[in-house]
């Protein structure tokens, strides 16, 4: 019987490095959401406030 694998990861993203914010109030952030299941993969990532 083959056993079925799921997982899930998320991940932060916030700037380290000054000069890539649009603005003062708007520093480059956003998240990764990481799904694996079996052998196949799913990456979705949001950012915001990127150039």
């Amino acid at each position: 019987m083959m056993q079925r694998r799921y997982k899930r990861y998320f991940v932060m993203l916030e700037s380290e490095d000054k000069g890539f914010e649009k603005s003062k109030d708007e520093k480059p952030n956003g998240y990764a959401k990481i799904e694996i299941k079996n052998a196949t993969g799913i990456i979705n990532a949001k950012l915001y406030f990127c150039p």
